[in-house]
């Protein structure tokens, strides 16, 4: 869901609950339903953040759409969300983006991430960077890439049995729709920065990383 400012939410509200005046459809009431549950829900777990972070620093405060986004963005986890957070106050810092970038260059997370990619066979690895950067990994073309960036014969059964593998380790999920992704989206991120190779953009070697993340920002 893109992010939705509370002001919005609050018309939106109002609508949905005089539909019958204004004439909604059953389905635009239904979807609307939703969006007003689902920006609740996510309020529900970052506000107690915000309010504890301004009674922590007084003279600052965390937005609150931009938590709701970050929320979204780190695959809805609380106990994630809040770690990010104690970091902004340790900080003293309120923006969300650079908040993000500092959490992923943290030398633990990079150390681990690093350690787990060297534990990873090179096709492994590869399909890993391929469904980080949202593409098909059964994909014809995703196949003919592989291959010419020196993975030997990647056929479909290979390709299928080393998502397997990174499934079951919990490296790679599904979402609500069963398209796979990888868990920690941070470390998806982390992926997404590497350098490309020639060949597919499949990144550089673990220990040279560009740990940037891009959060949309917002007005």
């Amino acid at each position: 869901m893109n992010l939705i400012k509370e002001n919005s939410i609050s018309v939106l509200w109002l609508r949905v609950v005089s539909h019958l005046e204004i004439g909604l459809t059953k389905p635009i009431f239904d979807l609307a339903s939703c969006l007003v549950i689902k920006f609740h829900q996510r309020r529900a777990n970052v506000a107690p953040i915000q309010i504890h972070y301004s009674k922590v620093h007084r003279t600052k405060k965390l937005a609150l759409a931009h938590l709701i986004q970050l929320f979204e963005r780190i695959g809805f986890k609380p106990a994630l969300m809040k770690d990010i957070v104690k970091r902004m106050s340790a900080e003293g810092i309120t923006d969300v983006v650079l908040a993000t970038q500092h959490f992923i260059e943290d030398d633990r997370h990079v150390g681990g991430w690093r350690a787990l990619l060297e534990n990873m066979d090179p096709l492994e690895r590869a399909v890993l960077h391929v469904v980080a950067d949202k593409l098909p990994p059964l994909g014809k073309s995703t196949l003919i890439s592989l291959s010419a960036d020196g993975q030997q014969d990647p056929t479909i059964a290979k390709v299928r049995a080393a998502l397997e593998r990174l499934r079951k380790a919990g490296i790679l999920t599904k979402d609500s729709g069963g398209e796979l992704l990888v868990e920690d989206r941070l470390f998806a991120a982390f992926l997404q920065q590497q350098r490309p190779s020639p060949a597919l953009g499949l990144g550089k070697p673990p220990n040279d990383v560009d740990t940037t993340i891009h959060l949309r920002r917002t007005s």
